[in-house]
């Protein structure tokens, strides 16, 4: 089913965030940490684990949108919260509000001055990522994303496969026309999305079409190097 942008508002607009202090103990984060999750209770506490490891000398907090998952999900997710009320957000609601929705209430709750997306299934295993993604961002103004090589799963274990095979740069015309190799979880994009002009930029809030809003800002590097 298709949903409206009425729709996918008002179920955003029936969302809610679980009670914390992360706002007063870092008023302004650099990197706002997005993962998107629903249904990943085997994955969903590596996937956690890998962003409170890192190592970096920035403020950054970690926003969790749950989607009303029914296998466990939910329940760690709520004790992640209670358990670090000063650095995770949980976004929520009663009910399912739909891969759309979810996704799209991280970026507007989103403060910080980068965004590091991640999907539920997936994990970081480099303590430096965002070190290392933020200080070449702050360094390169010009450049709107960066990313780097991820590593395979299968059945639940992480292989030796890493792709992309060969990394490349992106202008922001390749950008635009959406190109493959680029994983949501190796991304590092500046918040396009924090301005009230760009309201209309949230509907591009997925893999592809995240890629070809960037490319309307600015070009996206390969980022060798992190693990």
């Amino acid at each position: 089913m298709t949903l409206s942008k009425y729709e996918i508002k008002k179920r955003i607009s029936d969302s809610y965030e679980l009670p914390n202090h992360v706002k007063q103990s870092i008023p302004e984060p650099v990197v706002s940490v997005c993962i998107a999750t629903y249904q990943h209770v085997n994955f969903i506490e590596p996937c956690v684990e890998g962003v409170l490891m890192q190592k970096a000398r920035f403020p950054w907090e970690l926003l969790i949108g749950e989607d009303c998952s029914t296998d466990g999900t939910r329940e760690k997710v709520f004790e992640y919260a209670r358990k670090y009320p000063d650095k995770i957000r949980v976004i929520t609601a009663d009910h399912n509000a739909g891969k759309k929705a979810n996704k799209q209430r991280l970026l507007l709750a989103a403060r910080g001055k980068y965004i590091a997306p991640l999907d539920g299934d997936d994990y970081w295993t480099d303590p430096e990522k965002l070190q290392k993604q933020v200080d070449f961002m702050e360094a390169s103004p010009d450049y709107y994303m960066c990313y780097h090589t991820y590593r395979i799963m299968k059945d639940e274990k992480l292989t030796g496969i890493v792709l992309p095979k060969t990394g490349k740069d992106f202008s922001s015309d390749e950008l635009v026309a959406t190109p493959s190799g680029i994983s949501v979880a190796t991304k590092l994009i500046r918040n396009i999305y924090a301005s009230p002009t760009n309201d209309d930029l949230i509907e591009f809030y997925d893999d592809y079409d995240m890629n070809m809003i960037i490319g309307v800002f600015g070009p996206c590097k390969f980022l060798p190097g992190i693990r």
